[in-house]
């Protein structure tokens, strides 16, 4: 009797289990079949005013497209405008700066001109004309220092091109107008900035200035022309009044008499307006497709959530392999594979790639703990999710704090504005009050033109391309993301042919050391040089090098360690070969990279370093080993290590560039350095001595009361020279005494100067 009453209390069970299983799957086609029925009846209405919202926010983005294009145009006048030689200069010496530096507009700005306020003008390719007819004139120069005009679209007198003319007044000393200064944009090129982004299938983006004047149209035969439509239902919408209203949603007649919704929205700081126009077909027709497939799609949604039930703990114990264990996004693996499917449904369309990590999260680790670290990604990565499902597009979790967002996109630059609403969202979403973790983005875009050979080789590019944009940021503080384009790709594509160059440049000798003498300030002589390591390549592409092309790239792939000891060496033999010479030498003082300063790579450095100079049978007090202030990151612990071996080995020790990073005084204080150098940018950054020169007076003060050598970097005037011994500054550097010297040139500076 008890196991009769069991079975039946289970099957009772059993019977109220399907029961409500077959109650909810009712309940859902109902409530499925209702919401079709209605979608069906609105679908219209819904569509029309969805369409009004996007290409309204359409016609707005490329308002601020354009008004960014103009801002731009108005910055570089602006530094031209209040430049010394436009302020001071005569009209022939300002011509003369033009010409010169003509290359620092932006590329797509004409040639820069000036003009008088006769109107006689002059431009950077040193064409003259006229210009005291045009509309902008007199009015430009009428205008306050900093306000520009937007002149209306004309032929240039100079170029002869489609053109329109941004200007601004130039002033004297004495605040008094002398001219104005001004560049033009060919409306060609605003026309293709508008026509290279493609607007859903059949709309397209015009511009118009106040009298109705296109300024930018699809077909460049509108463009410097007026619109009037043939019928006369529609002549209220000419561009004219389309100028006039400014603003709205009108419908009109297209020149091949089709009807059209013109979207219209003000560019700021301008009297344009920005258009963009739909077929009403193209509406329409989407109300159709939307229309047939209403039910479609009702059913498939039944089907997926019935195999759902059935397969879904299948389906999630399978792919549990694929998914980061803690955010529980798609691991890298996965994201690839499904971004390389989506690249081969969507052929030819194009895509957007982002790669996201958290600043400064490893402290946040080691200083809070790896349960709240967690918490941290967790709480990003569901707030990176929910905006990447909005766009339909993947997200996953790389390698450590790294994070991937994939999704097919219309165009960049409404992908841009959609991207750039959800960065700050998310970075208003991840503050507290404890911690507050920062978010920074590399952006790259695969567009349907670009050619990859494999896919695999595609999204690891693409991986590669956002990551490496994303680096460009990592010290700006205030940047949040950077986007990768042709420019930062020639820029790899170079410093893949310095990579592929630096091995056989060491097997051909081409690095070199130059000299700079270091003069006490007390005697004008010599007491010892800074070893500066230059590259002449053998390559034809490449020539002579700079340091600033490849010592940061030599940092970031870890070359720079093998070069430092190139360095070591030669100078090590030098000081080698003029002691056997006879010669007199001072100490040469050489760089330690910040790559050797890691915490796992000191003792190697330091056995190296130590090893290297023996060889040479050299005193230690001819070499100082200078250690960048950033290569620490105000890490005392590291810094103490590597100055006390240093030490220990009879080396002296020189901070260098102190100033140009992060490291508070009471550093300076406590670690035990040798020589304070200080960095360049304190002289460099002032024009003038007299605003500085209390807090330079400061910083050699604090370097003597600490009993530390004072060096200043950088010092190329009298006026400089002369300051830093008054204030009894024990050391300086640089071209005031002598640019870096090759190694004979050196031995005869010695001689000269000892």
């Amino acid at each position: 009797m008890k196991i009769l009453n069991k079975f039946r209390q289970k099957n009772k069970i059993q019977k109220i289990k399907y029961f409500f299983f077959i109650s909810c799957v009712i309940i859902t086609i109902t409530t499925l079949i209702w919401l079709s029925n209605y979608s069906i009846l609105y679908t219209k209405k819904i569509t029309q005013e969805q369409y009004e919202s996007d290409y309204m926010s359409i016609s707005q983005a490329y308002s601020h497209v354009t008004t960014g294009f103009l801002n731009q145009a108005e910055t570089a006048l602006n530094i031209f405008a209040n430049h010394d030689i436009l302020i001071n200069g005569t009209k022939d010496e300002i011509t003369r700066f033009l010409v010169k530096n003509h290359k620092l507009k932006p590329n797509f700005l004409l040639n820069m001109f000036y003009a008088d306020k006769e109107g006689n003008l002059v431009t950077s390719e040193n064409k003259h004309a006229n210009i005291s007819d045009r509309e902008y004139f007199i009015p430009a120069l009428n205008e306050k220092p900093g306000n520009f005009i937007v002149g209306n679209a004309l032929y240039s007198k100079t170029s002869g091109k489609m053109t329109v003319h941004i200007v601004t007044p130039v002033f004297d000393k004495e605040g008094k107008c002398k001219g104005l200064i001004g560049s033009g944009v060919e409306l060609l090129t605003l026309h293709n900035t508008l026509n290279n982004v493609k607007i859903k299938t059949k709309g397209e983006a015009f511009i118009i200035d106040k009298k109705g004047v296109y300024l930018s149209h699809p077909n460049t035969e509108y463009i410097m022309n007026i619109f009037i439509p043939k019928d006369d239902e529609y002549k209220e919408l000419s561009s004219l009044k389309l100028a006039q209203q400014r603003h709205g949603i009108y419908k009109a007649k297209s020149a091949d008499k089709k009807d059209v919704y013109v979207f219209l929205d003000p560019i700021e700081q301008t009297d344009w307006t920005i258009g963009v126009s739909v077929p009403e077909e193209e509406i329409f027709k989407l109300y159709k497709k939307l229309r047939s497939i209403q039910l479609t799609i009702i059913f498939v949604l039944i089907i997926e959530i019935l195999v759902f039930i059935i397969l879904g703990f299948i389906y999630i114990t399978i792919i549990s392999g694929s998914y980061d264990p803690i955010t529980n996004l798609y691991n890298q693996e996965k994201f690839e594979k499904k971004a390389r499917k989506m690249l081969k449904q969507f052929e030819g369309s194009r895509f957007i790639l982002i790669d996201a990590d958290l600043r400064g999260f490893k402290f946040i680790n080691q200083t809070y703990g790896e349960e709240a670290a967690n918490q941290i990604l967790i709480k990003f990565a569901n707030l990176l999710k929910g905006e990447t499902l909005k766009f339909n597009g993947l997200c996953a979790k790389g390698y450590a704090d790294h994070f991937y967002v994939f999704a097919k996109i219309e165009s960049p630059s409404i992908a841009m504005e959609k991207a750039s609403k959800s960065i700050e969202k998310i970075a208003k979403e991840l503050k507290s009050k404890d911690i507050h973790a920062v978010a920074k983005y590399g952006i790259t875009f695969l567009n349907s033109d670009r050619k990859i050979q494999s896919r695999t080789k595609t999204i690891r590019t693409l991986i590669g391309e956002a990551s490496f944009a994303k680096s460009l940021i990592k010290e700006n503080v205030t940047k949040t993301f950077e986007i990768y384009s042709p420019r930062i790709e020639e820029k790899i594509n170079y410093e893949h042919k310095i990579e592929r160059q630096m091995e056989d440049a060491v097997k051909n000798d081409e690095f070199f050391v130059m000299y700079q003498p270091k003069i006490e300030l007390s005697t004008d002589k010599i007491i010892g040089a800074e070893a500066l390591v230059r590259w002449n390549s053998s390559d034809p592409e490449l020539g002579f090098l700079s340091p600033a092309k490849f010592i940061p790239l030599f940092e970031k792939n870890g070359f720079i360690e093998e070069l430092d000891f190139i360095v070591y060496e030669k100078v090590f033999e030098f000081l080698r070969n003029q002691i056997d010479s006879g010669n007199n030498v001072v100490p040469i003082s050489v760089n330690m990279s910040r790559n050797h300063t890691k915490q796992d790579k000191i003792d190697n450095f330091i056995s190296r370093f130590v090893s290297t100079f023996n060889k040479y049978n050299l005193s230690p007090d001819l070499v100082e080993v200078e250690i960048l202030e950033q290569s620490v990151d105000n890490d005392k612990i590291i810094l103490q290590q590597v100055i006390d071996a240093l030490h220990n080995n009879g080396f002296s020790i020189a901070m260098d560039d102190f100033g140009s990073g992060e490291s508070s005084l009471n550093m300076l204080s406590s670690i035990p350095i040798d020589v304070v150098k200080f960095d360049q940018n304190f002289l460099r950054n002032n024009s003038s001595l007299e605003e500085s020169s209390d807090f330079i007076t400061s910083l050699v003060d604090l370097g003597k009361k600490l009993n530390k050598k004072t060096v200043f970097e950088g010092v190329e005037t009298k006026e400089q020279r002369d300051f830093l011994r008054s204030i009894n500054c024990d050391v300086v550097q640089g071209y005031f005494y002598s640019k870096p010297l090759s190694e004979n040139d050196f031995i005869q500076f010695v001689k000269d100067h000892i």
